[in-house]
Formats: C-alpha cells, structure tokens, sequence
C-alpha cells in the first residue's frame, strides 16, 4: 500500500486522538462525495479501537436533481455498515430569498443549524467535517480576495469547538488514493465543476495558475494559514481580556466600553475586539470590512464621531464611552412590580403600590441635585459622555404626583427632600439592571 493511500488513516487517528476521548460520539457531515465518503471509513475504522460510536447526518439541500439520489447512496451505505443515518431537509433557496444573503451563505447557516440538532437529538459529542488542505487552501484565497484580516487568513481550523476536521492535513489526492485503494465508491457533485461559482473558479483555475509559480501552493496556503492561526488565537486571547476590562454594559444587541481602557491597548487588539463584538451581532459571518474597523478606530482615537457598520450596526464614540451595536429602539412596559425594557435587557423592580414610573428623557427635562439644584439632562448628558443613541432610550424614574425625576440610573439621583413632596417619610427601594449591571437606590423612612 502506498504512503499517499495511508497517510489520511494516519492524519485522521492524530486527529481523534488528540481531540476526543473513549465513549465520545461521533456525527459524520457525509455528503455522498469522496472527501467525506473517506472521512466516513476512516472513523469506521477507528472507532473501536478509539473506543467511540459514529453515526451519520447528511442534509438534503433541495437544490440540484441529483440530491434525491445521494441521500439513497448515503443511506444505504449506512444500513450495509450498520451505522444510525439522520436525514434532514433544508430550503436553502427560501431562506437566501427571505435573508437577502448569497446562496452559499445560506445554504451553511441552515446546514450547520440543521447538523447541530442532529447532535442535540442524538447526543453526539463531535461533528467531523471533511474539509482538507486544499479547502483551506481556498478559503485563505477567499479571503484574501475579499479583504481580510489575521483572523481571514487562518481559515479553518482541525478543531473549533465541537468541530473536528481530521482531514485538513490531507490533500485531495491522498484522499482519492485512499478510496480507490480501500474501494470506496462515492458520488460526484456536477456543481463543483461550475466555475461560476468563486470557490470552484479558485479551484479549477487560480490555484493551477499559482501552482507555476509555486508547485507546493497548497501546502503553502496551509502554512500561512496554520502560522495565521497562532496569532489570531493569540490576538483573540488579548481580546477577551480587554473586553472584560473595558466593558460597561453588555446586552446582545449592543456594548459599551470604557474609552480609557480601549485606547490603551494595541491596535490591533483593538481591532480584534471590534470584529468579535460586530459578527456577535451579526447574521453574517466575517461582516465588519477593514473600512469600518479603520473608520471606527480613528473615531475611538478621536474620542468622537458615529460610523454606519451595516446591518443596522452602529459605533459611536465619546470621551468616556465606545458604543457598539444596533441603533436603540423599543418602549418600556409594565410586568407587574416590574417595568421592562427588551433592547436594553433591562427590568426595573418598582415595588408593590409603587408611587414612581419609568419614561424616556424628554426636552427640558432636569432633576434636582443636592447643593446644586436643577440641572438639565441635555447636560448631564454631555458631562457623563453618554453617546447620543442612548438618550434618547435612557430610563428617567419620576414621581407620578409631582412629576420630577428622581433618579436616572448610573447618572443622576436627585437630592432626597425632593420625595417629601408626595411620598412623606416613606421608604423608597428600587432595583434597576441594565445589559447585566445592577444599581439600586435606597431611601430608610423618616430619613
């Protein structure tokens, strides 16, 4: 047996071994194609002496005549190998239609969804994607071709999460060697061949072109994107810290930071965290072009400004504060004690007969502050740095005889005389968070 037909066993069990551990469950993504068909008998192979369970998910895509048919080849190859075969239909064209996203886009978002619950129903611990080098070797082209960063040109990675790729070191070669050597049979996906499509014109025509100028091309694109990835991991590591320091609230659609924090970190630390916090919020993989994250770091360097990050995403920067995210929208509503706010993931606990209400700043509106006496929002505003989409949504708790503010979370409490007015030595406990931060304002009565 040749060296080139052995060597995915021998990449494929480093893999594993590395990554799983006896009695971990193993779902195989087969499509029907050679790459996965070999990824299939190579776990087969492995499985008892690794000590795991395999099973199988293929996904029926509704896209081309012949689907119909590899799910029977699938299927039946897994009842001949007594393996469990899990079916799902995805309609890729509805959703790329409804989305507004590129086919491919789609047709991944709704693939990935549909193995993950696979796994959920069948408790597979791992999903092994069949992905090689020369995959990787066209998605760090992609990339380059669309604009990247470190992050791009890392590509795939052999684990990423619950994600293992045993293959990513084996070539296409190797893997068709392998099959034909152990007599895998497999189908053939006619659209690979259409050049239409960048991924396949990459394949079928750039890497040929590169590979005059660099026979090992391949291999080449692999390191970049294994040196790459290093990096990246790193840069992400410092990422993570410099978001716990800097954070100030944290909600799903949206993050503030502290400017000060931010701007003592490494630019492209920096950068980093603005791409993690813009796709975390985003349907889109890879969203935040390198125009963005440059426009948003000279306006973080400036201390000021607001720039349009597509998809309804916005940074504003202040002195104090970095927002980022979706424009604030929606209304506060009462839920018995409570008063609820979807957007800011916010819940104000009023109390039982509660004689204060939650509204939004309005023109003119001002609190008074002890040995200071009135003074307007417009201006607090300014002073605390708060960032213009977020006055308009922020939460002024007022008195609902007198009308005066009393309290404006984490800004402003107005001067204790002022509840005399219509709550006479009583006492007054109220409990506010905000994107997970928490304040509290506490008056004893006959205080």
């Amino acid at each position: 047996m040749s060296k080139m037909a052995t060597l995915p066993l021998e990449v494929c069990e480093a893999c594993l071994k590395k990554n799983i551990k006896s009695g971990d469950k193993v779902l195989a993504a087969v499509s029907g194609g050679v790459d996965s068909m070999v990824m299939l008998h190579l776990l087969l192979t492995l499985k008892e002496r690794l000590g795991i369970t395999v099973e199988v998910g293929h996904i029926h895509h509704h896209l081309r005549v012949a689907s119909d048919s590899e799910w029977e080849f699938v299927e039946a190859y897994c009842v001949a190998q007594g393996v469990p075969f899990h079916g799902r239909h995805i309609d890729v064209r509805a959703a790329q239609a409804e989305g507004g996203r590129s086919m491919e886009a789609a047709a991944h978002r709704l693939r990935h969804a549909a193995l993950r619950e696979i796994m959920a129903s069948c408790g597979a611990t791992w999903l092994c994607l069949a992905h090689h080098a020369g995959d990787r070797a066209e998605t760090v082209l992609m990339n380059v071709l669309r604009g990247t960063s470190v992050k791009g040109l890392a590509a795939m990675s052999a684990q990423n999460g619950v994600i293992l790729r045993p293959l990513l070191d084996v070539t296409r070669a190797e893997i068709e060697a392998y099959a034909i050597e152990h007599g895998i049979s497999w189908v053939n996906d006619e659209s690979n061949s259409d050049t239409t499509i960048l991924r396949n014109r990459l394949r079928h025509e750039l890497i040929p072109l590169l590979s005059d100028y660099n026979p090992n091309i391949v291999q080449a694109l692999n390191h970049l994107a294994e040196s790459s990835e290093s990096v990246s991991d790193y840069i992400a590591m410092q990422a993570q810290t410099l978001e716990r320091e800097a954070v100030v609230f944290r909600a799903k659609q949206f993050c503030m930071l502290r400017r000060k924090t931010v701007i003592e970190a490494h630019e492209a630390v920096v950068s980093a965290l603005l791409r993690e916090m813009a796709e975390r919020m985003s349907a889109e993989r890879h969203s935040l072009h390198f125009e963005m994250v440059k426009q948003s770091l000279a306006r973080i360097e400036a201390g000021k400004g607001r720039y349009d990050l597509g998809q309804g995403r916005i940074i504003e920067v202040t002195r104090q504060w970095i927002y980022i995210g979706a424009v604030p929208t929606g209304d506060w509503r009462r839920e018995g004690e409570c008063y609820v706010h979807d957007f800011l993931e916010a819940r104000l606990t009023l109390g039982e007969k509660s004689p204060f209400a939650v509204r939004f700043p309005q023109s003119g509106d001002c609190i008074c502050l002890e040995n200071l006496g009135h003074k307007r929002f417009k201006k607090i505003f300014q002073e605390k740095g708060v960032p213009t989409c977020l006055r308009a949504v922020w939460p002024l708790i007022y008195d609902i005889k007198t009308k005066e503010v009393i309290w404006a979370p984490f800004l402003a409490r107005a001067s204790l005389l002022m509840y005399y007015n219509s709550v006479t030595f009583s006492e007054v406990d109220l409990m506010i968070t905000i994107a997970g931060q928490s304040e509290r304002l506490t008056i004893e009565a006959g205080k």
